[in-house]
C-alpha cells in the first residue's frame, strides 16, 4: 500500500529539510518485512520482534528520532532532563535557542511540557507530543503554525499529535 501524500505533508512540517524520510516511512507501509529487516535493531529495542508489528506511525517516529527532529523524554523527567533532550533537536541547535529558562521550571509531567512550550512561543516554536504507547514522550519542536497543521494532518491519518 503506497502512502497518501498527506504523510509527505506531515513529514515536511515536522522535518522540512529531509527528503528521504518519506521513502523510509513508505517502506514500512509497502513492505513491512523489508522495513523490519532494514531496521531490526531499532525495532528490537522497542520490543518489536516481527514484521507484523511494524507500523507506519512508529516508522515515522523512529525516522524523526534518527534525524534529530524528535527526541524521546521519560514521562518522569524533570526540567533539566527536558532541556538536555531539547538541546539535541536540530531546530534548537540551528536556531541556537537559549533553553536555560526551561531548566528553571519547577513543574513536572504534562505541566512541564506546557510551561516549556509557552517559553518557546516567543521564538514562534511549540512542543508537540506524538502519540505512542510508551513510558516516554516522543517530542517535536516546530513552528507553532506548522505544529497545528501537523496535528490536523495526523488526526486525518488516525493518529495524534498533542499540543500541551
Amino acid at each position: 500500500m503506497k502512502l497518501p501524500s498527506t504523510w509527505k505533508d506531515l513529514i515536511g512540517l515536522i522535518c522540512p529539510k529531509d527528503y528521504g524520510l518519506f521513502e523510509e516511512v513508505n517502506l514500512a507501509a509497502e513492505d513491512p518485512a523489508g522495513y523490519f529487516e532494514e531496521y531490526q535493531q531499532e525495532l528490537s529495542e522497542r520490543g518489536i520482534d516481527n514484521a507484523a508489528e511494524v507500523s507506519v506511525w512508529l516508522a515515522l517516529i523512529d525516522g524523526l528520532l534518527s534525524r534529530r527532529c524528535l527526541v524521546e523524554v521519560d514521562k518522569q523527567a524533570g526540567a533539566q532532563d527536558l532541556v538536555s533532550a531539547l538541546s539535541e533537536l536540530s531546530v534548537c541547535r540551528e536556531s541556537r535557542l537559549e533553553l536555560g529558562p526551561i531548566g528553571e521550571l519547577g513543574s513536572k509531567g504534562t505541566v512541564l511540557l506546557a510551561d516549556a512550550s509557552k517559553l518557546l512561543e516567543k521564538h514562534d516554536l511549540s512542543i508537540g507530543v506524538m502519540e505512542l504507547d510508551s513510558d516516554s514522550w516522543p517530542i517535536v519542536v516546530v513552528a507553532k503554525a506548522s505544529l497545528l497543521r501537523a496535528r490536523d494532518i495526523a488526526a486525518k491519518l488516525s493518529h495524534e499529535i498533542i499540543v500541551p
